[in-house]
């Protein structure tokens, strides 16, 4: 378990974002958005919240500046800075954090915003 009592699952992340990397069909949209298996996405709601944050670098943060809750969304920007510096992101001291944590943390320390909206998710 991470320090913040949730699953020390950051290694398998990283690995999933390596995935998304290669893929490469993140790069054909404006956000990318990781759900968890049990959560309901409703595009139509989320389009109109993630359209009116498109100017800026940053990902939507639904709890104190972290991605945290069932889903997450990344611009694309903030996605592609990180794969350019993913080197800085993997030496942090990830080992005691949850994926949330770590992967809030790195994108902040490349220059990639947290945009809070409290009404994105609703767990």
């Amino acid at each position: 378990r991470s320090e913040d009592n949730t699953a020390a699952n950051t290694l398998l992340f990283m690995n999933f974002w390596e995935a998304v990397r290669w893929d490469l069909r993140y790069t054909c949209c404006d956000w990318t958005v990781k759900a968890d298996p049990d959560a309901v996405l409703l595009p139509d709601r989320m389009r109109g919240t993630l359209s009116h944050k498109m100017s800026w670098l940053n990902f939507i943060s639904t709890c104190k500046g972290k991605l945290y809750g069932a889903v997450e969304a990344i611009q694309t920007k903030g996605l592609q800075k990180y794969y350019d510096k993913e080197a800085q992101c993997r030496n942090m001291p990830w080992h005691p954090w949850g994926e949330d944590v770590w992967i809030s943390r790195c994108l902040l320390s490349l220059g990639v915003y947290s945009a809070f909206d409290a009404g994105f998710v609703a767990d």
